[in-house]
C-alpha cells in the first residue's frame, strides 16, 4: 500500500483540532535537499515507519535500503485505535490515517512534503462499517487515491469507501469470494504492478494475497506462501521502486524482506533488518 501525506485540502474538512503539530525540533530531517555537487539526493523506494503510543518513528529509504537507526521521530495522533499511512490526495506522499478506538471520525494527519505530518483534519465514519471488525486502506480503484476499506466477515465482502479527496462515500462495495474467515491479519499492496493494491491475509503461518481487478477481489491468489519467520505482521514494501511490492514480515524488532520478481515472491532471496525497536509497522512514501 502506498502511503502519502495530505498538503492540501480540497473538500469536506470538519475542522482542525490545532493542538498536535508537531514542533520544530520533532520534524523529520528533509532528504530531498541538494547533495555536495549541488544536484538533489536521490530518494528511492518506499520508507518504513513503526507507531506506538502517539510516537510515529520513521526509517527513511536510502538508496533503495531501508536503515537500521531511525532516521527521526514526532509525536502525532492518539494512542490506541487503527492507525496506517496512505496516499489522501494523490500527490505521491503517504499521510498517517487513524480511527482512535470506539470512534466513528477518520483523521488524517497532513504530509507536508519534507516527512513531518502536520495537522489533523476529521472526516465523519459513513455508514455501514463496523468499529469491531479490521480496517484497511489501499487504492483499490486505481485512480491513484487511497481508499478506506473494511472486511464484513458475516458476508465475505470487502466493504470499501471512495477516497474522493475530502469524501469518504459508502456507495460502492467491493464484492470477494475469498475466504477471510477466521483469525488473521489483512494488509494491502500492490504485489502485481497494475496499480491496483492487492488483498493480503495472514492466518496460521500462512501468507496468501489476492488480486483486484476492475474494484472486485478474487479468483486464484497471486501467490500463497508459508511464514518463514515468527513474524507478528505482514506488509507490502516496495524497497526498489520498480511498481512491486516486496513482502516484508516484522517480527516485533526485525524486519525480514522477500524480494517480488515479477509478481512472485521469492522465499529465499531474503534480506533482515534489525530495526530493534518496537511498535506497529507501516509502508509508504514519505518524502
Amino acid at each position: 500500500m502506498r502511503t502519502c501525506l495530505l498538503v492540501a485540502l480540497a473538500v469536506g474538512c470538519k475542522g482542525d483540532t490545532g493542538d498536535e503539530t508537531p514542533s520544530d525540533d520533532s520534524a523529520l530531517s528533509d532528504d530531498t535537499a541538494p547533495d555536495d555537487t549541488g544536484e538533489p539526493a536521490v530518494v528511492a523506494g518506499q520508507d518504513f515507519a513503526l507507531y506506538q503510543s502517539g510516537t510515529l518513528a520513521v526509517y527513511l529509504n536510502a538508496d533503495r535500503n531501508i536503515p537500521e537507526s531511525v532516521s527521526g521521530t514526532q509525536s502525532v495522533g492518539q494512542p490506541g485505535g487503527w492507525t496506517t499511512l496512505a496516499d489522501f490526495d494523490g500527490d505521491g506522499r503517504d499521510d498517517l490515517w487513524q480511527i482512535a478506538e470506539s470512534s466513528e471520525t477518520i483523521f488524517i494527519y497532513m504530509n507536508d512534503g519534507s516527512g513531518t505530518i502536520t495537522t489533523p483534519h476529521s472526516f465523519e465514519k459513513s455508514t455501514g462499517l463496523s468499529l469491531t471488525r479490521p480496517w484497511l486502506a489501499g487504492d483499490f480503484t486505481g485512480d491513484g487515491l487511497d481508499d478506506i476499506a473494511q472486511l464484513n466477515t458475516n458476508t465475505s465482502r470487502m466493504v470499501v469507501l471512495p477516497n474522493n479527496v475530502g469524501v469518504f462515500d459508502d456507495d460502492q462495495r467491493v464484492g470477494t469470494d475469498v475466504n477471510f474467515t477466521g483469525t488473521g491479519q489483512l494488509f494491502a499492496a500492490d504485489f502485481d504492478g497494475d496499480g491496483t493494491d492487492d488483498i493480503g491475509f495472514r492466518k496460521d503461518g500462512t501468507v496468501s494475497v489476492w488480486p483486484v481487478v476492475d474494484g472486485v477481489v478474487g479468483g486464484a491468489p497471486l501467490f500463497e506462501i508459508s511464514d518463514p519467520t515468527t513474524a507478528v505482521a505482514a506488509l507490502g514494501l516496495d524497497v526498489d521502486d520498480d511498481g512491486l511490492a516486496e513482502l516484508a514480515l516484522w517480527s516485533g524488532s526485525t524486519l525480514w524482506l522477500y524480494a517480488n520478481t515479477g509478481g512472485a515472491i521469492d522465499v529465499s532471496a531474503e534480506t533482515s533488518v534489525l530495526i530493534g525497536a518496537q511498535g506497529d509497522p507501516l509502508a509508504g512514501d514519505l518524502r
